[in-house]
């Protein structure tokens, strides 16, 4: 019996262990997925202002048409 608990043990010590590197990679997976998705708005925000700005020159050349 002390042959099982001891298995039993080191299995609960062992899916701790395996949880708590889950954890962490989930936490590291998390912030690198955050920091693309940072770098994305901002790009996208700079192409936005990139075609208004073309917009506003192209109507500024129609109206002088």
């Amino acid at each position: 019996m002390a042959a099982i608990g001891a298995v039993d043990k080191e299995v609960a010590v062992n899916m701790a262990a395996m949880e708590a590197s889950n954890a962490a990679q989930s936490a590291a997976i998390t912030a690198s997925l955050n920091s693309v998705a940072g770098n994305l708005v901002t790009r996208v925000e700079g192409v936005k202002d990139t075609v208004n700005a073309q917009a506003m020159v192209l109507a500024q050349q129609l109206n002088a048409v």
